[in-house]
């Protein structure tokens, strides 16, 4: 992509269905949905996107326990740009699923 191009052009990463929390029971699996989700930030941050757009299903139930983290001063995580995101059937906010 040449330079004028690439001020014209906004980079967007689109995630769906991570189910954050997605087997948080499991001693074997249940850092999965977080790793991945770690590695998406990364890919992100390296790719230098405008903007995160996760599409549904963030979370595997719409009430996520506790149970999973969140590391806020891990530098792949706080990857300092706006993320927007689109609830889906399993985290709906209405709880009807």
């Amino acid at each position: 992509m040449e330079d004028g191009e690439a001020a014209n052009t906004v980079r967007i990463l689109v995630a769906t269905d991570c189910h954050l929390g997605y087997m948080e029971k499991d001693e074997v699996r249940r850092h999965d949905s977080f790793q991945a989700f770690e590695e998406i930030c990364s890919i992100a941050e390296q790719k230098q996107v405008d903007f995160m757009l996760l599409g549904g299903d963030l979370f595997h139930e719409n009430k996520p326990s506790r149970f999973g983290h969140v590391n806020y001063e891990d530098p792949h995580f706080n990857v300092g740009l706006p993320v927007f995101t689109i609830h889906g059937n399993h985290d709906d906010p209405a709880g009807v699923v």
